[in-house]
């Protein structure tokens, strides 16, 4: 099985500006890299006890499909990056990934949390950490001002 993350799950939950060239997909099978007549595709290897936690499963007329969340495409991103802290953290979403302080503050905590619990990695830790600062000081300044 595969499902579609990254960046190309970024771009269809409208979190990254840019269009995604590849279809960008997690796999249990090793990495690999497809260049077709309909577009590239793009393969990650994840482990199995990692590739359910944060999926959705969509149905279209034209087929159905799992897809990360927005949740688990961030952490799918930063599982492979060398984040060290909250501010390396929020700096790879704002300024690398080019996500909007107003995306960021749509994220579900709690996703991110049972992600989290899952993947148990530090720079997963950083994530929920940045994000939910981030929500807590949007919170208080809009609290602040009414």
């Amino acid at each position: 099985p595969s499902a579609i993350s990254f960046q190309y799950a970024l771009a269809y939950w409208g979190f990254i500006p840019e269009r995604v060239e590849a279809l960008t997909c997690l796999c249990f099978k090793r990495n690999k890299n497809f260049k077709t007549s309909i577009g590239q595709f793009t393969y990650s290897y994840i482990a199995a006890k990692f590739f359910s936690v944060g999926l959705k499963y969509i149905q279209t007329e034209l087929g159905n499909f799992f897809i990360a969340s927005p949740e688990k495409a961030l952490s799918d991103l930063i599982y492979h990056q060398k984040i060290k802290n909250e501010e390396e953290a929020i700096e790879y979403l704002l300024h690398d990934l080019r996500i909007s302080e107003e995306k960021i503050l749509e994220l579900e905590l709690s996703n991110l949390l049972n992600i989290e619990k899952v993947y148990l990695k530090p720079s997963i830790k950083f994530l929920l950490n940045a994000v939910s600062a981030l929500q807590v000081k949007h919170r208080q300044g809009i609290d602040n001002n009414e």
